[in-house]
This record gives structure tokens, sequence and C-alpha cells, in this order.
């Protein structure tokens, strides 16, 4: 029988950033290379993109991060396997590499983008290579990494000549640009089957003005919703969907926002995404931000909005579904808790004994630190001055490289299963790393400094 995987890991990339990073499918965070410096053949046949395309025939999708995955989240992605075909070339492109916006969302940014003169050759580049692939695309999109309106070279790519006409559209955008002006400079758009995305993260001006950054009035998006309804009503654009992200700011507005929607404006469906932290704004910030975190001091307030039935229509759609956080508490609390840890640490009585007898005792052979921050590298210091080995240290953030007699490491499933026991040293991450360790199917034991502390420090 032939192997069926998702179509999304097989026939998918994603182009990230001005350099053309690559990556496999939207939500894998698995880069496999750059258009600046390779060819689109030279990636899409490489090394890289068949050890992606492993995990996928392996049924580990080790890769694939199953509380971003909107398919997984909602538990559809038997829905979405096909055989497993290798294509000649990805016959799905979302450009995103453009980061030209009007507006800095919170979640995006803290300041307007400003590109530099050497993006314009980067960009020339990518176009050179995505053109190869534009007939073989069923679906070409842009993701709202920029704003549509704002990017010149996304935007020549979408109306080039050499696209089949035979390829769908899929265009993001905030929407406020959005007017019947610029519609005719993109008019062309309208002979594909098209689907537009327009990410509304309130329709109260504050909130509006302030989640966007920016100092146009929700009005003027409100028109173009309506203009852009009006394209829908006529059968011109063939897909319209009404987006937000939520977030301690605006999540006692979503009923009223979900109702406006849905009796206002001509949409096929609402987007609900709740906000994760993408590492824009400082960590404190961004914890208060995610209300879906049962430790937010809103989360209860949030749990009893979440059950008004409005949000059971059928045209809403939560993009993660109903699947938690995974942060947990404060990062204050956690940064504080890993001082505690490496005082304790510094001391304590006889460590290398007592950490000794503890591997002993938990028939642990050779052990890895994750995170190589400030703290992994501090406590891999302590250990080497207490005579304790520990040469790898697994960060995903990282280039790899030695330093100081130790490996920083790319976690992969034959990587980490080297090991016996890998040692979570940054609280403040715990949760998601221990998701990720699962994700790679370690087989061994996995434990938070914190933990071991506490097991060692009573004996």
């Amino acid at each position: 029988m032939r192997k069926r995987v998702c179509k999304h890991g097989l026939n998918d990339i994603w182009i990230n950033g001005a350099e053309g990073s690559i990556r496999m499918c939207g939500w894998s965070n698995f880069f496999i290379g750059k258009l600046t410096e390779n060819t689109i053949e030279e990636l899409w046949n490489g090394t890289l993109a068949n050890q992606f395309r492993e995990s996928l025939l392996d049924g580990s999708y080790r890769y694939c991060n199953s509380a971003k995955c909107p398919y997984c989240a909602n538990e559809k992605l038997n829905e979405n396997l096909v055989d497993y075909i290798v294509p000649k070339y990805p016959t799905m492109c979302n450009l995103s590499y453009q980061l030209q916006c009007n507006y800095s969302c919170k979640f995006c940014r803290e300041t307007k983008y400003t590109s530099c003169e050497c993006e314009n050759e980067n960009y020339v580049k990518i176009e050179k290579e995505v053109k190869k692939i534009l007939p073989y695309l069923k679906v070409l999109a842009t993701n709202g990494a920029g704003e549509f309106f704002c990017s010149s070279s996304i935007m020549k790519l979408m109306l080039s000549s050499e696209l089949s006409s035979k390829t769908s559209i899929e265009i993001e955008t905030n929407g406020s640009l959005f007017t019947p002006e610029n519609w005719k400079k993109i008019k062309k758009l309208g002979d594909h089957r098209l689907t537009l995305y327009v990410t509304v993260h309130s329709f109260d001006e504050a909130t509006y003005q302030y989640l966007s950054g920016t100092d146009l009035s929700v009005n003027q998006v409100i028109n173009n919703l309506k203009f852009i309804s009006e394209l829908r009503k006529n059968e011109i654009v063939n897909e319209f969907q009404i987006a937000t992200v939520i977030c301690e700011r605006n999540f006692r507005q979503m009923p009223e926002f979900v109702k406006k929607c849905l009796s206002e404006f001509a949409m096929d469906s609402i987007r609900l995404r709740f906000f994760e932290p993408y590492g824009v704004m400082d960590a404190n910030t961004e914890w208060f931000y995610d209300v879906r975190n049962e430790y937010h001091p809103y989360h209860e307030e949030f749990e009893r909005i979440m059950l008004n039935p409005i949000f059971d229509d059928a045209k809403v759609w939560k993009w993660q579904g109903d699947t938690k956080s995974l942060q947990a508490e404060s990062p204050y609390v956690l940064e504080h808790r890993n001082y505690l840890d490496i005082s304790s640490m510094i001391l304590m009585d006889n460590l290398k004994n007592k950490l000794d007898k503890y591997f002993e005792e938990k028939n642990v052979h050779n052990t890895a630190f994750w995170c190589a921050g400030q703290g992994g590298r501090a406590y891999i210091k302590m250990m080497q001055y207490q005579g304790i080995n520990i040469d790898t240290i697994f960060d995903m953030g990282e280039c790899e490289k030695n330093e100081n007699n130790y490996n920083i490491v790319y976690p992969t499933s034959t990587a980490v299963n080297q090991f016996d026991m890998i040692v979570i040293t940054q609280n403040t991450y715990a949760t998601i790393i221990k998701e990720q360790l699962i994700r790679l199917k370690f087989n061994g034991i996995v434990k938070s400094i914190h933990e071991i502390i506490n097991e060692i420090s009573t004996r």
C-alpha cells in the first residue's frame, strides 16, 4: 500500500524573511536553506528537505508543531492526507519574505519595519527562483508577515504572467489599504480562484489602534470590509475570511466582534487565533497577553466568555481548537526560581557526590542539557567546576557550535536519543521543551534543574 502523509508537509514551502529562508510547511519551523544562497532545486531536493519528508514517512511528524498546526489542533490531520509522491517542485508556495507594513502590530514588531538596500538585491534573487515554480503551483499565497499592498516584490510575483490561470491565490492583509482604488491595481487576481484573509484585532477604535500600532480609524477598515463583501457577493472573491488574535486586550470584546462579523459582512468564516508569544515583546509582557494560560489572572473570565454560544456558529473557526497554552507561571516567578536553583547548587555541600548518586540510582550514564542561554551555560560551568562532564546543550534557537569544551546542538530525534537523561535548564520554557521532546520521541528521562535540586537537597 502506498504511504499517505500530510499534503502540507509534502507539497508546501513558505519563504520567510529577506534572505529567503525556506520552511517546509507553515507550522513546522523546519528550515531547509536560503534562496539567496541556493537554487530552489538544490533546496527542494536537498538533504534537509528529505530529512523532513522522512519524518512524514515514518509517521513521527517530529518536526511538526501540534499546538500551532490548525489541522493537528483540531484533529483534522486525516482530512489532509495524500499519497506520498514528491512533486518536481512545490505545489503550494507562501511568500512571506517581504516585511514592509503600514502597521506595527503588537504581535509582530515593536516599531515599523525599515528595510535596507541589500534587501532589494535579495528580492531579485528570490524572484528569480520563485518564477521557476510559478507554472507548477496549485496555490500561491502571502501570509501577512508584512502588508500585501506594501510588498512590491510579492505583488509582482502574484501578478506575473508566468503564473498558471489554474493557480489559486490567497492573500492575507490588514485590510486598511484594500480600497477600490488599490483593488484596480490587482484586479487581474480576480481571474484566479481568490481567497482573502483580513486580520482585524477589534472594532473598538482605541483597542484597534493600540493592537495594530496605527492612528488610522477602524472605520476605514470597516468600509473596506464592506467593499470586499461586495466582491464576495459578486463571486469576484471566492472566499473571504476575517481573522483576529485573541489576547488580554480584546478578549472581552470577542462576542460582539463575532456578532458584527456575522451580521454585517459577507464573509465565509471567522478565524479566532489565540495569542502565542513570539519573542517580539519582553517575556513578562507577552506572558500577560496570553489569557489562555491557566495561570493568567483573567483566565477564568476568559473561559467564561468563550462559553458564549455565538462561538458555536458554523462560521467560527478556533484556529488552535481547544488546545491549552504552553506557558506556565509568570516569567518573573520562573526566573526567581532559576536564581534560587543556582544559589542552591553553589551553596550545596557535596554536590558532586549527590549528583553522582542521583544519576546512578536513575541508571543514567550520559546526560545533556537543553537551553543554551545564560542559565544553561552557567549550569555547565558549575558542573565542570565540580568535575561533572556535561558536553552537550540542545537548543533550537542557536547555531550549532563548540565553545568552552561543550557542544551546542540542534535537537533531532537521533541526537536526543543518544542520551539517557535531558535536563531542562530554563524553567520559563520547560513546558514547551517537554512537548518538543515528546514530538522527537525521546525515550529517556526528562527533568528540570529545579526538580533535580529538590530531589537531591534532602539527601
